[in-house]
C-alpha cells in the first residue's frame, strides 16, 4: 500500500494532466508502458505548472487535430512530437521530452534525459551517436 503522501502526489499529477488536457483540448492515450509513461508525463506537467507561474507557456508542434503528442521513449524523432515553448524575461526556451544531448567534448558521448529545458536556439535533430546505431 502506498503511503498517504505518495497517494496525494499521484492525485495531484492526475489532476495536472486533466487540467492541461482540458485547457488545450488534448487527449492522453494510454499505452502498454502506462506506469513509466504516466510518471514521466506527470513530471512533465509538474514542470509546465511551475513555469506557468512566471512565464508564458505554449504547446507547440501539435497534431493536425490540435492534440499534444508526448515523446516518452528515446527512439522517437523529436520533430514528430510536441513540446512546450516557454517565454521568460531571460529568453525563450523549450521544454522537451527524450531529446538526446550530445557532449561538446566528444560527439559519441550522449545521454537522453526524460525532460529537459533548452534555449529555443538549440539545434534538435534526429541524429544518433555511434553507440545507439
Amino acid at each position: 500500500m502506498a503511503p498517504p503522501k505518495a497517494d496525494a502526489w499521484v492525485r495531484k499529477v492526475e489532476g495536472a494532466c486533466e487540467k492541461f488536457a482540458a485547457k488545450y483540448s488534448l487527449i492522453y492515450n494510454k499505452t502498454e508502458r502506462e506506469v513509466s509513461a504516466s510518471f514521466e508525463i506527470g513530471c512533465f506537467h509538474s514542470l509546465v505548472e511551475f513555469y506557468e507561474r512566471t512565464c508564458a507557456v505554449t504547446p507547440e508542434n501539435l497534431t493536425k487535430d490540435k492534440e499534444y503528442r508526448y515523446l516518452t521513449t528515446p527512439s522517437g524523432n523529436p520533430a514528430n512530437f510536441s513540446h512546450v515553448k516557454i517565454v521568460h524575461s531571460d529568453g525563450t526556451f523549450t521544454l522537451r521530452q527524450q531529446v538526446r544531448i550530445r557532449s561538446h567534448l566528444d560527439r559519441d558521448i550522449a545521454f537522453t534525459p526524460d525532460t529537459v529545458v533548452l534555449r529555443d536556439s538549440a539545434i534538435i535533430d534526429s541524429g544518433r551517436t555511434n553507440a545507439n546505431q
